[in-house]
């Protein structure tokens, strides 16, 4: 189902509301968005742009064929892969699963156009699945065509639960997958269990051949939820870990763990408050640094010096290269508020996602929490929140799990929804929760056409021509100069008009008058300059 829009962020109708807290901030416009739906609940849709300004996204499906599922499902849950064209419209779907449950965590777009996907598996040989099981929980990855089909696909774990969380491509055209294990060695896991739960990396081949593995824990739980390449051919690890019922703060804390090319430990640093904080994010900044976020509990203490506003609020800290902590930043209003996922913009500003609920009393006394909404915030590169806007709709759920950058500065939001639209408004969804996908062009805050990003002469004049920097012909010429003379100013002016009309910026007869206008104007003719000395 599509909903056509472009209208501002910070107007999201029955969709949302925004509050922007600087004037120089221009949020971003909605092209489109649209559930996708089968059956039954469908849940946690994760998305990725592709180069032909199309998505990809997957979750997991309880649902059989019908709706916009065209596959049957093979057992209680199973992947679900979805792509779609550059306006919204399914382009194929296809379902992956065994007999048991199937839970997606990870999807990338490999550089041949195809996709990696990977999640957690209990099924054995069954359905369209042709790996055996190992353990209670297996990780699963299949590598898949630009068409969705299958290349192949790998089962890596031990004798007990094995659970993946996340799936990225290394530079030497290889994959590195990471996740909980409860497992000891055995099967195909090498790694001894450290703890209860350890952090567990498995480094594969382009073809998914296992490398090597590594586990990594503190005391008695550490459950991996974000892993990625550095810069370096290293890797960068993330996520909680509880020491002895506690962690060194807290009853749960970020831990992140950096590694060498080989999976060897460099280094690992703990961050928390004396309650629950629970890290979902992580990447490598542009500048080699990195970025964690996630949720937390705790007010200022341990080593959190940010203060909460609600239940739970949004946090995130900023490290340089050795993991030392540069900044961090908490923003809540008031309810319990989760951070799922960021992207990074070139300039270092950062779009963060997630969702909120707030306290609902289901029965005289008794409140649980419920009227969850998506959110997504800008904070400029020290942390500072710029705008923050709700999606979602009144009487329904809407949670937000994923964002990605397309290739023109644009951003995909995905995520789950319980509702579903039509002529008379906003109206529960038959089959539960569906996959929401948000398609938003790129911020342009002087309307000229060219994304803030790239835009190399913002505030430029309503209606005035720019060419592919953003820039004016006034804003490259403008008249107060400084110009040695005015036959200085007309030669600029002269070699700007004729790039634009090169460029089909302008006709011949807009390049006429813009050159008589020029010749007879006052520009650096109002103030003779002093000689230079």
């Amino acid at each position: 189902m599509i909903h056509r829009h472009l209208y501002p962020f910070c107007a999201l109708l029955a969709f949302g509301t925004c509050q922007v807290l600087s004037q120089e901030f221009c949020s971003p416009v909605i092209r489109w968005q649209r559930t996708l739906e089968g059956r039954a609940p469908d849940s946690r849709a994760l998305v990725q742009a592709t180069d032909d300004g199309g998505v990809v996204l997957a979750g997991t499906s309880a649902s059989a064929a019908g709706g916009d599922k065209s596959a049957p499902n093979f057992g209680t849950n199973d992947f679900w892969v979805i792509r779609l064209d550059s306006a919204g419209n399914v382009v194929w779907d296809r379902t992956f699963g065994g007999s048991d449950d199937d839970y997606l965590a990870a999807i990338r777009v490999t550089p041949d156009g195809g996709l990696i996907i990977g999640g957690s598996s209990s099924s054995g040989i069954s359905g369209n699945k042709t790996a055996a099981s190992l353990g209670s929980y297996d990780f699963w990855i299949i590598r898949l065509n630009a068409r969705g089909e299958k290349l192949w696909e790998k089962t890596f774990g031990g004798s007990s639960l094995d659970s993946l969380q996340d799936l990225q491509l290394t530079s030497d055209g290889g994959f590195v997958a990471g996740g909980a294990s409860f497992s000891p060695s055995g099967e195909n896991k090498t790694s001894a269990l450290i703890g209860a739960f350890d952090f567990w990396v498995v480094r594969l081949d382009r073809n998914g051949n296992k490398l090597w593995d590594r586990s990594f824990g503190q005391g008695l739980w550490s459950s991996l939820s974000k892993l990625q390449q550095t810069s370096d051919g290293g890797f960068i690890l993330g996520g909680i870990f509880f020491a002895n019922g506690t962690g060194d703060f807290g009853s749960a804390d970020y831990w992140v763990v950096r590694l060498d090319s080989t999976g060897l430990k460099l280094w690992d640093k703990s961050f928390g408050g004396k309650d629950f904080d629970n890290l979902t994010i992580l990447r490598q900044a542009n500048d080699g640094g990195y970025i964690l976020g996630g949720y937390s509990f705790s007010g200022a203490d341990g080593n959190k010096t940010t203060t909460n506003s609600g239940l739970a609020d949004p946090w995130l800290i900023r490290l340089d290269p050795n993991g030392e902590k540069l900044w961090e930043s908490s923003f809540g209003n008031g309810r319990y508020e989760v951070a799922i996922d960021l992207q990074e913009a070139p300039d270092g500003s950062l779009f963060v996602v997630g969702s909120e609920s707030e306290w609902v009393e289901i029965a005289r006394g008794i409140l649980t929490l419920g009227n969850y909404d998506g959110w997504i915030a800008t904070l400029d590169p020290k942390g500072n929140l710029l705008s923050r806007s709700s999606v979602g709709s009144t009487n329904s759920n809407e949670w937000i799990s994923s964002i990605a950058r397309k290739p023109d500065g644009g951003l995909i939001l995905g995520g789950s929804s319980d509702a579903a639209s039509n002529s008379r408004g906003t109206i529960p969804s038959a089959a539960g929760f569906d996959f929401w996908v948000l398609n938003f062009a790129p911020g342009d805050c002087d309307g000229d056409g060219v994304p803030d990003e790239a835009d190399l002469c913002p505030d430029t004049a309503p209606g005035a021509v720019v060419d592919g920097d953003g820039c004016s012909i006034e804003q490259l010429c403008p008249c107060a100069g400084p110009w040695k003379n005015h036959g200085d100013y007309l030669n600029a002016l002269k070699r700007t008009v004729a790039r634009f009309l090169k460029e089909g910026r302008i006709s011949k007869e807009e390049e006429h008058v813009l050159l008589k206008a020029a010749a007879t104007s006052q520009c650096d003719k109002l103030e003779p300059r002093p000689p230079a000395h």
